[in-house]
């Protein structure tokens, strides 16, 4: 849901066992197992809501206030470096992704 300003894909998907430094994304080109992924996550999430002893996902906590700490309201700043270290493109990427 956010990246942290690292422009990660929406969706990843790894093989763990084969590429142990992830760094072949499957997402595009395996589509059952990432529906089985999707599914396995929304049916957890929905079993999760459903328990009154929670009742909400942290997680939607955090987006609803910003996003990850460590990055909240930083994004101009990092978008500064980003130019004045020549990685222009990185910036406009990051630029479009998140504003």
């Amino acid at each position: 849901v956010h990246d942290a300003f690292h422009l990660w894909e929406e969706e990843m998907l790894f093989d763990v066992n084969e590429d142990p430094h992830q760094t072949k994304n499957l997402a595009e080109t395996s589509l059952v197992p990432l529906q089985k992924g999707r599914d396995t996550l929304a049916n957890w999430l929905a079993v999760m809501m459903n328990d009154p002893a929670r009742g909400r996902d942290p997680h939607h906590n955090v987006m609803k206030e910003g996003g990850p700490y460590h990055v909240r309201e930083k994004l101009n700043a990092y978008l500064h470096r980003l130019r004045e270290t020549d990685r222009l493109e990185l910036a406009q990427r990051l630029e479009k992704k998140h504003t």
